[in-house]
């Protein structure tokens, strides 16, 4: 994910990532409607969580995922069953546009 990551325009990966999710499950434009998860905040939140993927960062990785997952739970709407349209939200639009050899 991380080296295909670079290819992807970050001024448009929170709209598309939007789109993928939110088609495939439309409860999730509820949990996203609030700042914090404006489309430009995305590419951010998944730059950090790629920032902290290095083996002596997982613990803080972990952490960090926690926390998210804690306070969107706790402040928002966000639950386990949105996290596999999530996955496959952000998967494709990361492939989208990953380079023809990367793709598989």
């Amino acid at each position: 994910l991380r080296s295909t990551w670079q290819h992807v325009p970050k001024d448009i990966f929170g709209m598309e990532f939007m789109k993928r999710a939110t088609s495939e499950e439309p409860s999730l434009s509820d949990v996203f409607d609030c700042p914090v998860a404006r489309p430009d905040n995305l590419a951010k939140a998944v730059q950090m969580l790629l920032d902290q993927a290095e083996t002596e960062l997982v613990p803080r990785l972990e952490r960090l995922a926690h926390g998210i997952a804690a306070l969107s739970f706790k402040f928002g709407k966000l639950r386990m069953s949105h996290m596999a349209p999530m996955k496959r939200a952000l998967v494709r639009t990361v492939v989208a546009f990953a380079p023809g050899n990367q793709k598989a």
